[in-house]
């Protein structure tokens, strides 16, 4: 029998404070606007956020009222939401048609049943392993006593931190992780990316604008503008359709 595969999105603790999220809230349907897109991340977790299926061999795209019936939400709502994701850069349309979310593919997480009974049994003996050394170590003599499991949460405390703070500088004022840079270089040419970069810091330090995530803001409307302005620097057959090209919210502040 196959081994089953879960999916879980991995929502980031800066979720709400987003640009686009935060934007979102500040409309009369927001809320369930937001509700809608948490939908359609977990409905998009096995393909990489493609909104899309497979039947066969046939692709078959998500429609409006596909959304609407997987989702509980009415045609109406899934409609001006929809849109509102296209402009805002919450999902873009992809070459094919497929319209895509591009926050699921930093934020997913997978694992197959056996793995599953695999970390189970060893946080199982890892537990048992601890108990033993805090025991242990509790029965020294005198004033040296300590904690083994204090020490080993600690540490682990110190690891999570190190790996939250992994983005580095790719200019003064525009943070990327090693991750993030690479998907970019993947999709297009590294002097078209660094173009966005270099685009992104002049608009960040002329404005004081600062965001959540340098990435998302890349994907959301840096791109599109790169694109219109410098051409030349899109990689031969990477120009995508003007229906598919983001509209900047903040255009206005942008010119």
């Amino acid at each position: 029998m196959a081994d089953k595969r879960y999916y879980w999105l991995k929502l980031k603790e800066d979720f709400f404070d987003l640009d686009t999220i935060d934007y979102l809230s500040s409309l009369p349907k927001g809320c369930e606007y937001i509700v809608l897109y948490q939908k359609l991340c977990l409905l998009t977790l096995n393909s990489g956020g493609r909104m899309c299926s497979q039947v066969g061999e046939m692709l078959i795209k998500f429609d409006e009222n596909k959304i609407a019936r997987d989702t509980k939400f009415s045609v109406n709502t899934v409609s001006a939401a929809m849109a509102m994701f296209r402009k805002i850069g919450l999902i873009y349309e992809e070459n094919d048609g497929v319209l895509r979310i591009p926050y699921v593919e930093s934020s997913v997480g997978s694992e197959t049943q056996s793995a599953e009974r695999v970390r189970k049994h060893r946080s199982g003996k890892k537990g048992n392993t601890l108990q033993c050394n805090t025991e242990t170590a509790l029965q020294s003599n005198g004033e040296h006593s300590y904690n083994v499991t204090q020490i080993l949460d600690t540490d682990n405390r110190d690891k999570r931190i190190d790996k939250k703070d992994n983005k580095k500088n790719y200019a003064d004022a525009v943070a990327l992780t090693e991750e993030e840079y690479t998907k970019l270089t993947k999709e297009h040419s590294k002097p078209f990316i660094d173009k966005c970069i270099e685009v992104l810091n002049n608009y960040k330090l002329s404005t004081g604008k600062k965001y959540k995530s340098d990435y998302h803001a890349i994907l959301s409307w840096v791109l599109r503008s790169v694109k219109e302005k410098y051409p030349s620097l899109i990689k031969q057959g990477e120009a995508l359709n003007a229906e598919a090209l983001f509209e900047n919210p903040w255009a206005d502040e942008f010119s």
